[in-house]
């Protein structure tokens, strides 16, 4: 089950809540976050998405594979299907941000959902992990694209050959996530920082991010005309100009034009 509620008007809470299966994904938990990332890339209020986990064990242990790859190998489901739960298959790239709240245990698919995330929170017991390859399958829903991309070659060809878990210290030294923060601060900081977030241009963090992800394997020179291109409505929008006048007159800018 997948539960959104809208927070501050502009924040969109999503909550994999299956605790009882340690949140674990089937085909319907899979269509559902591919509808809640519809919702944050379609509604022009929503600015900032958080995703976090139900309960204290675990944020999501990906696909259940005692239901899920029996189903896969009989034919009945087509590992094509729901990839938009990972920002994959029609729904494309979100360019609005997403901040993770790494509640518990963030392996297989749910360590694939955290590759779709820009700022990760976590617990400080959560281990992290893409344990695919233990059990001769294969981690499908972009851990060999997106981790390679995110964090070091030689960190991210340890996580996915060798299957072992990550503590949360070494998630940090290997930029899985941006810090560890106590279980009972987790929501307090989370909610702060996509405040913060929310609380800028939005026109300008969505062109942020989607210049950093579509110019990531653009040649330098196509990767500067894109930037430039990207910026050009930015400068001139109405968010600028109360950009520019906040800082003359020494005040908080307020986006909400």
């Amino acid at each position: 089950m997948i539960n959104q509620e809208v927070r501050d008007e502009a924040i969109l809470w999503i909550t994999l809540d299956e605790p009882g299966a340690m949140n674990a994904f089937d085909p319907e938990s899979m269509a559902a976050m591919g509808r809640a990332w519809e919702s944050l890339r379609d509604d022009e209020a929503l600015k900032v998405a958080v995703v976090t986990g139900a309960g204290d064990r675990a944020f999501s242990v990906g696909s259940n594979l005692k239901t899920f790859i029996p189903r896969l190998q009989s034919g009945e489901l087509d590992p094509r299907e729901n990839q938009e739960a990972y920002m994959k298959g029609d729904l494309g790239p979100v360019f609005k941000p997403v901040i993770a709240a790494v509640n518990g245990d963030c392996l297989g698919g749910g360590m694939e959902l955290l590759t779709c995330t820009d700022i990760r929170l976590s617990v400080p017991s959560a281990r992290f992990g893409q344990p695919e390859c233990r059990w001769g399958v294969y981690p499908g829903g972009g851990g060999t694209v997106r981790l390679p991309r995110q964090i070091a070659y030689v960190h991210a060809m340890d996580i996915l050959l060798t299957g072992r878990l990550i503590g949360g210290e070494e998630a940090v030294a290997m930029g899985v996530i941006n810090r560890i923060v106590e279980r009972d601060a987790l929501e307090v900081e989370a909610v702060t920082l996509a405040r913060e977030v929310a609380g800028n241009g939005s026109l300008a963090v969505q062109r942020i991010k989607e210049a950093v992800l579509r110019q990531a394997d653009l040649p330098l020179a196509e990767a500067y005309e894109l930037e430039s291109r990207l910026g050009e409505d930015v400068f001139v929008s109405g968010e600028a100009r109360e950009g520019l006048a906040a800082f003359a007159e020494k005040r908080r800018p307020s986006f909400r034009l």
